[in-house]
């Protein structure tokens, strides 16, 4: 006789072989042993770091968003200090394409946070973050 486990759905008991519960269907029966409040935390507190997905062990993807956050800090600055000491400068130029970038990386941010809330956030190895309450 196989173990058996519980369904975070539905709440039965089914074999540990069934990758999909046969009574509701869900099919993320499995969760990361990563700590949801503190991934949470991460994403909160140090988000534009992208602690979170360090944490989650996601880190192509982390290290990657953290390089372009660098360097769309650097334009910003480069951009307002070339600003203050011409306005007429293309300074401007470079204001606008580290808003951008700073508007598209909230927007994944603010995505990561929503799904870490609902408990659709995955580490890197496709299981649920779960917070714990």
């Amino acid at each position: 006789m196989s173990e058996e486990k519980i369904c975070k759905t539905c709440g039965k008991p089914i074999s540990e072989e069934f990758k999909v519960c046969p009574y509701c269907g869900n099919k993320d029966m499995e969760y990361s042993e990563r700590n949801g409040l503190i991934c949470l935390g991460l994403c909160v507190i140090f988000g534009y770091f992208c602690a979170h997905n360090f944490y989650a062990g996601k880190m192509k993807l982390a290290t990657v968003l953290y390089i372009l956050n660098i360097i769309s800090s650097i334009l910003l600055i480069l951009g307002l200090i070339m600003y203050i000491s011409d306005p007429i400068s293309d300074a401007i130029a470079l204001i606008q394409i580290s808003a951008v970038y700073f508007g598209l990386y909230f927007l994944i941010w603010l995505a990561d946070l929503i799904c870490l809330i609902n408990g659709k956030f995955k580490d890197a190895n496709g299981k649920y973050v779960k917070i714990d309450k």
